[in-house]
């Protein structure tokens, strides 16, 4: 069963034998990220986006875009290279930490910071796996799109700066809320809210950086160094 509490979305425990399906209603049509309260199951990745569109007739800022894509979620995540159990229990206890994670990622990818000890992965004929390091995006251009950022970082109460390369952002609604649109180079996101902007696709044809910057006041992790140009073809 699921139900709404306080702008939650509850649900009873699942056995692992059982089906799961559900029905949600809603007079405002939102948008939210679902994750695991089973242990640290949360900070090792079992949580992601929740999408509830509505429709173009309520929608006070659909003028403002030409697509709504599926694709165009950019979900945030911290992770570490090792089960969170053994990275919160030498802090806890042992008065090691503090802990930072190894990467921020999108939708699952990023430029992580590899150790040495760590292999590459293979498939199941043996040779390596072919797994494209950076999340992409892709747009037409002098079309306008609708993203949908969600910040799912768990181990930190931390803030992100977002920005595009030589573009500017629209932003039209904040954790599910339309707003009164307008434009920034960027925009500072912290864990579990939602910004909702447009991209305008009015520069030349071209691959360009989605950039998401760690705050360093909190943490201070993955130098900011890397500033090379991306691939001319993804």
């Amino acid at each position: 069963m699921l139900t709404f509490e306080n702008n939650t979305i509850l649900s009873c425990n699942i056995s692992y034998t059982l089906p799961f399906s559900s029905h949600i209603l809603r007079d405002v049509c939102v948008y939210f990220r679902w994750h695991s309260h089973a242990g640290l199951q949360y900070v090792d990745g079992v949580h992601g986006p929740l999408i509830v569109r509505q429709p173009n007739k309520t929608n006070v800022n659909r003028k403002e875009y030409h697509f709504d894509l599926s694709e165009h979620i950019i979900y945030l995540q911290d992770w570490f290279h090792i089960p969170m159990v053994n990275v919160l229990v030498p802090e806890f206890y042992h008065g090691a930490g503090p802990y930072t994670p190894d990467a921020i990622l999108i939708n699952g990818r990023g430029g992580q910071i590899v150790p040495e000890h760590h292999k590459p992965q293979w498939c199941e004929d043996g040779s390596p796996c072919s797994i494209p390091r950076y999340a992409q995006f892709n747009v037409s251009k002098g079309q306008k799109y609708r993203f949908r950022t969600i910040a799912g970082m768990a181990a930190r109460k931390c803030s992100v700066r977002v920005s595009i390369d030589n573009h500017n952002l629209v932003i039209i609604a904040t954790d599910g809320a339309p707003t009164k649109p307008f434009t920034c180079k960027s925009f500072r996101i912290f864990n579990a809210e939602r910004y909702d902007f447009v991209l305008d696709a009015n520069q030349a044809h071209g691959n360009y950086w989605l950039r998401v910057e760690v705050s360093n006041i909190l943490f201070n992790f993955i130098p900011h160094k890397h500033r090379h140009l991306p691939p001319h073809t993804p």
